[in-house]
């Protein structure tokens, strides 16, 4: 009788365990935020500072210039910019598009990933799952609950690296599959 007990009570804490670990830890990948990668991925800006959004010359480096203001009437459909590049949480400027100009001159220049965004395409509200790697063939490692509008931290191709809400709105982290993301600040992409 001891020992079915005892395999009882192992059983179910390697259970216990095992559904805590897979469904409420939380683990951003920072080696794959430091890294530096190119992309070519299309994001929006999401500052909540009204002042404007300070870009650089190098990640956390020296403020060169300010993004347009999203309030200004002329940008009411978004201030939208071209990524080429992510190192460190930074994503690195090809181009800026707001109202009807496509702006250059922000060419190298970047952005910290928390101030700019993408959607989900999961209008269904079902789970959309987030991979291990830049690559459907990867293993899907957490799911984001219902469509939300997610920061950029990284980006790898067509691939964005993001966070956002989970089950029991809990934080999850991974790869967001390029065919899940909506890049349209004031519209859905369906």
């Amino acid at each position: 009788m001891k020992k079915i007990i005892i395999v009882l009570t192992i059983t179910v804490f390697t259970i216990s365990a095992l559904f805590i670990y897979r469904n409420c830890a939380y683990s951003l990948d920072k080696s794959v935020i430091s890294s530096e990668s190119k992309c070519s991925v299309i994001v929006y800006l999401n500052d909540p500072d009204k002042t404007g959004t300070n870009v650089r010359d190098n990640p956390g480096g020296k403020i060169v210039k300010k993004l347009p203001l999203e309030t200004d009437p002329a940008n009411e459909a978004g201030i939208y910019l071209t990524i080429k590049k992510s190192k460190n949480g930074w994503l690195q400027i090809e181009s800026v598009e707001y109202g009807e100009k496509k702006d250059a001159s922000y060419k190298n220049t970047w952005v910290h990933g928390k101030l700019v965004g993408t959607g989900t395409t999961n209008y269904d509200e079902k789970p959309l799952g987030l991979y291990e790697k830049a690559d459907k063939k990867s293993r899907v490692i957490a799911h984001l609950q219902g469509s939300q509008g997610v920061p950029v931290l990284a980006c790898s191709g067509k691939w964005i690296y993001t966070e956002g809400k989970g089950k029991n709105k809990k934080k999850v982290s991974g790869w967001l599959d390029p065919d899940k993301q909506c890049s349209s600040a004031v519209t859905n992409c369906s």
